[in-house]
């Protein structure tokens, strides 16, 4: 009984093919039809689709299947015969080639040699046929954009480009070694594939790719160096904790009591301690409120209208009450001193909020009576030039890099 042949599985995926079903393919992908100078590309195109095994043609059945569902290629109708899956299977791969896996060189430049980088701009720019002309990440020299969008013709365009196909192998295989038993890319025999049909120019393609494949391996891992001290730098910024030496806020008591104890030694204004005017400011304040208190004990009965109003205040206060004292209220004028100016190096957590209203101090007839000077700009005052919660810190995520600026201004 002679042995039976088995149905070649319908391919999905590159590496469902044999080397005689990426030969096939490759040969109707080296005809570019978008060209007003082959006006007999179309009629070829059609009869090596129609010489393709039918596990290569397209399928009625596999045509309804929504793209939802198993992804399918757009293409024209010169090129709709053709198996959907695997042209859509090998667009992909070399849209993230020439775009995704070349962003890490593409972000740090310093590392990548002069012949490394006409290697990346040359294969950079095919992503021309995708993005629209008015876009702003139009790479330097990028192709011609395609308006009928068909992949098959997208790819019949690179396939034409022996020098595309030679760098575009470097770049596989120096990926391709930077990590010990990998396994090869899907899109090498594809490639090399397409190197083969070129004729005499074949052989010294793969010599000069695999050669160039080493300095651009060497890049890629200078560049993954760098990458990694970034991320570092950036892990011990983000984990640094702000000192607390400068200031510590003791808020048992909020609205009775606040010790400030800050860094003393330097002299604000009248030659007084910012420190000892603080602790000065805030110990009228309690004897305010314990004599109103007292007050109250003997028969003082405040106006209905009138609220006791929690002493709240951004600069420093100077009021008394009694005798023959009089209450004064002012802002200091911090000026340009050590503590300010190293504020966004180190700051503390402050223990006033920056938007609290202007104190209201009782005076020694009993009446309230509001601060004759008002903050007249928050904007200007140290505690708005940046705090450590709302500091910015980059991401690592840099989708975008700007290697097309950085060329542009050669």
């Amino acid at each position: 009984m002679p042995p039976t042949v088995s149905k070649p599985r319908y391919p999905i995926r590159l590496d469902e093919l044999t080397r005689d079903d990426i030969q096939a393919l490759t040969k109707v992908l080296q005809i570019d039809n978008t060209s007003a100078t082959t006006p007999w590309a179309e009629n070829e195109i059609q009869r090596l689709i129609d010489a393709l095994p039918a596990h290569l043609r397209s399928t009625f059945l596999l045509r309804l299947v929504p793209n939802t569902v198993l992804n399918h290629a757009a293409v024209c109708p010169a090129h709709k015969g053709m198996n959907r899956h695997v042209v859509h299977d090998a667009w992909m791969l070399i849209k993230r080639e020439v775009t995704f896996h070349l962003d890490l060189l593409y972000a740090y430049p310093d590392v990548v040699g002069l012949e490394e980088k006409a290697i990346l701009r040359n294969l950079r720019a095919v992503s021309g046929m995708w993005i629209p002309p008015s876009s702003e990440d139009l790479p330097q020299g990028a192709w011609d954009f395609q308006v009928k969008r068909c992949e098959a013709c997208m790819l019949a365009r690179i396939g034409t480009k022996p020098t595309i196909l030679r760098n575009m192998r470097t770049v596989l295989l120096s990926r391709n070694q930077m990590k010990k038993n990998s396994k090869t890319s899907r899109l090498i025999p594809w490639v090399e594939a397409w190197i083969t049909q070129c004729g005499e120019l074949s052989t010294d393609f793969f010599f000069r790719s695999g050669e160039k494949a080493f300095a651009m391996r060497k890049a890629m891992d200078e560049a993954v160096k760098a990458r990694n001290e970034d991320r570092k730098r950036r892990k011990k910024k983000a984990n640094a904790v702000p000192s607390d030496d400068n200031l510590h806020v003791n808020s048992t008591a909020p609205h009775l009591e606040r010790n400030h104890v800050v860094e003393t030694g330097e002299s604000v204004d009248s030659g007084v301690s910012f420190a000892n005017r603080q602790l000065e400011s805030l110990k009228d304040e309690i004897d305010s409120v314990i004599e109103l208190y007292t007050g109250l004990t003997s028969g003082y009965e405040p106006v209905a209208e009138q609220q006791l109003v929690p002493p709240q205040h951004e600069g420093p206060l100077f009021s008394t009450a009694g005798g023959g004292r009089k209450s004064h209220s002012a802002r200091l004028s911090y000026g340009e001193n050590r503590w300010t100016a190293s504020l966004d190096a180190n700051p503390p957590e402050l223990g006033l909020s920056k938007g609290a209203p202007a104190s209201k101090v009782r005076s020694s007839s009993g009446k309230l009576s509001r601060d004759t000077e008002r903050d007249k700009d928050d904007a200007n005052s140290e505690y708005s030039r940046g705090s450590w919660e709302t500091a910015s810190i980059s991401s690592d995520e840099t989708s975008r890099t700007t290697w097309t600026s950085f060329y542009r201004d050669k």
